[in-house]
C-alpha cells in the first residue's frame, strides 16, 4: 500500500538510464518528481510521487527534508532543503569543514515563524488548493538561484581545497544560500493567493493538520 517499491522502481530506473551522467541536475529532478507531472495538485498525488504531498488517510505522509550529498573523498558537500516538498525549495549547500549556519529554533509540531521550515511550510500550505497556478512560477525562481549555487560552490569548494578560501568562505556561502531560499519563500508568500478545496477530504484533512499545528 505504501508503494516503495514503485518508488525505488522509478528512482532506479532513472539512475541505470543515466549512469555516468549522474550529477547533482538529475537527482534533484529525481527528488522531485511526482508520478503525475503535468498540472500537478497535491489533491490528486500519490503514494508513488517521490517528492510526496501528504493528503488524508490513504498518503498521510509527506516529504518532511530533502537531501543529496556529493561524496567527495575531500571536501564533501550537502545540499539540503531544510523544509518539506523539494519540488518548490531550493537545495543549499553546507559542507562538512564548515557545519550548518544557525536556522533559529528546531521544529517542532506547532507554528513558529522563528523556524526555517515553518516559514517555507506556510507557503507549501498555501499552494495546497493552487497548486497549478504558482508552482511553475516558484520552481523558476528556485532553479535560477540553484544553478547559480551549484557553480559557486563548485568554484569555492576547489577554492578552498587549494587553500584558496577558509571555512569561513564556506559557510557564509551556506548562509547566503539559506537567505536566498527564505527570501523566495517570501516573495510567493506575499503573492499565492489560497485556492478553494474541489476535493472535500483533501480540504478536510488539511484544515484538521493546520489547527492542529495553529496555521491559519
Amino acid at each position: 500500500m505504501a508503494k516503495g517499491r514503485e518508488r525505488q522502481r522509478f528512482t532506479q530506473t532513472l539512475l541505470r538510464e543515466n549512469v555516468g551522467r549522474i550529477d547533482f541536475e538529475l537527482v534533484s529532478r529525481v527528488m522531485r518528481a511526482h508520478s503525475l507531472e503535468e498540472n500537478y495538485a497535491p489533491s490528486r498525488g500519490s503514494m508513488r510521487d517521490i517528492c510526496m504531498h501528504a493528503g488524508g488517510l490513504t498518503r498521510p505522509s509527506q516529504t518532511a527534508g530533502s537531501m543529496i550529498a556529493l561524496l567527495h573523498e575531500k571536501c564533501p558537500v550537502v545540499w539540503v532543503t531544510a523544509t518539506s516538498s523539494p519540488c518548490i525549495s531550493l537545495y543549499k549547500p553546507v559542507f562538512f569543514e564548515a557545519g550548518v549556519p544557525d536556522l533559529g529554533p528546531m521544529p517542532r509540531g506547532v507554528y513558529d515563524p522563528e523556524t526555517y521550515w515553518w516559514r517555507h511550510e506556510k507557503l507549501h500550505r498555501l499552494l495546497l488548493h493552487s497548486c497549478p497556478k504558482y508552482a511553475g512560477g516558484i520552481k523558476g525562481d528556485v532553479l535560477e538561484v540553484e544553478r547559480k549555487l551549484v557553480e559557486e560552490a563548485a568554484r569555492l569548494r576547489e577554492a578552498y581545497l587549494e587553500d584558496k578560501a577558509g571555512v569561513e568562505e564556506l559557510r557564509e556561502l551556506s548562509s547566503r544560500a539559506f537567505r536566498l531560499g527564505a527570501a523566495i519563500d517570501e516573495k510567493w508568500v506575499r503573492l499565492v493567493k489560497p485556492g478553494r478545496g474541489l476535493n472535500p477530504l483533501f480540504a478536510a484533512y488539511w484544515y484538521r493538520v493546520n489547527r492542529q499545528a495553529r496555521l491559519r
